[in-house]
């Protein structure tokens, strides 16, 4: 099935439409609430992820992550590569005091604290919630949640509140009853013409990776 290939970087592309279209998402505000946008030509259903890996290929490796060249410009052609590190996306404007919610829910970026609970520990987003601010671990530990359910609701774009629910249930997540956030947009229409156009230009382009392999090329 085509969709199971470049995971990661379909992962990448959702995760940055819900930092800036989804009003729920805890990143929000140093996106969104900025005005920085995922341009429309990358959110189309169908098209939009092969324009968008297109235009920045697969991550390199594990330690890439999505960035942006001008940190106040959107999400779109020439403005988006694999930055080399996390370290790069702290260039973000957050707040500089007080614990704050992070805006990754991976593990090494943001304000977090070294969780030693586990087998060698692990570094833990801290999380405000109910006037109180733990790390999402101990959060998970206390409600009796597995952390990793709280960290992928975090990432569909849900709230705090939400993600440490434990009564929440998967298909409440994923429909958001409050939000108009849409993920996706539809394909724009195409007239016969544009369809017309489209069809022969695939064509020549075909025809013209025929005629380099014995000189040659087709106008």
């Amino acid at each position: 099935m085509a969709y199971r290939t470049h995971l990661v970087e379909r992962s990448a592309l959702k995760n940055a439409i819900h930092r800036c279209h989804n009003e729920n998402n805890i990143a929000y505000e140093n996106y969104g609430a900025r005005g920085i946008r995922v341009c429309d030509e990358w959110r189309y259903q169908t098209s939009g992820f092969q324009s968008f890996l297109d235009e920045v290929g697969p991550r390199p490796t594990a330690k890439h992550s999505l960035d942006r060249i001008n940190n106040d410009g959107h999400y779109e052609p020439g403005n988006v590569w694999w930055a080399p590190d996390r370290k790069t996306q702290q260039n973000n404007r957050r707040p500089s005091k007080g614990v704050r919610e992070v805006n990754d829910y991976g593990f090494p970026l943001g304000r977090s604290k070294r969780d030693t609970t586990g087998k060698g520990g692990s570094v833990s987003p801290m999380l405000p919630h109910k006037g109180r601010v733990e790390t999402l671990c101990d959060w998970a530990f206390e409600l009796g949640m597995n952390p990793a359910t709280i960290r992928q609701r975090l990432q569909r774009g849900l709230s705090v509140a939400e993600a440490l629910n434990p009564c929440v249930s998967r298909a409440g997540e994923t429909k958001n009853k409050n939000s108009n956030f849409q993920l996706y947009l539809p394909e724009p229409a195409e007239d016969g013409n544009t369809k017309l156009k489209s069809t022969i230009s695939k064509a020549i382009d075909g025809l013209n990776k025929a005629l380099d392999q014995i000189g040659g090329t087709l106008h």
